[in-house]
């Protein structure tokens, strides 16, 4: 009886000791990003509040790129918006075409200053911008 109680005490102790926090987020939610004074800004700017323009990973450490390059997927979503057919553009240059839902990834060519705008591809009316910060290890 001794032992069972100790057990069950010192799986109690090391759970508390756990990495990770008893508020943990669920599975499969992202959580808002952190608001410290160390966080970095939403990479995502959307202009239009129906378009989803995402990437993975969101931001960088400067030690995890190579060369001060990294290699990211651009995620994006206009179906809520009703656009048919998107283009994402880096400055003035074509990086990916699709339609209303999609995903490209890149070579390892992005820096801390790359942004990628995603456009209407009728209009050329920008829908979101996207700069993936690169932070410091």
């Amino acid at each position: 009886m001794f032992f069972r109680i100790s057990l069950i005490a010192a799986a109690a102790l090391l759970g508390a000791c756990s990495d990770t926090p008893r508020d943990a987020t669920p599975t499969g939610v992202v959580p808002p990003p952190a608001t410290s004074s160390s966080a970095t800004p939403d990479s995502r700017v959307t202009l239009n509040s129906n378009v989803v323009f995402t990437a993975t990973p969101a931001t960088v450490r400067r030690c995890d790129a190579t060369d001060g390059n990294a290699t990211v997927t651009l995620n994006w979503d206009t179906q809520p918006a009703s656009i048919a057919f998107v283009t994402v553009m880096v400055g003035d240059k074509t990086f990916a075409e699709g339609t209303s839902s999609g995903t490209s990834t890149t070579g390892n060519w992005v820096r801390d200053d790359t942004v990628f705008t995603l456009l209407d591809a009728a209009t050329k009316k920008p829908l979101a911008t996207l700069q993936i910060p690169f932070i410091e290890c």
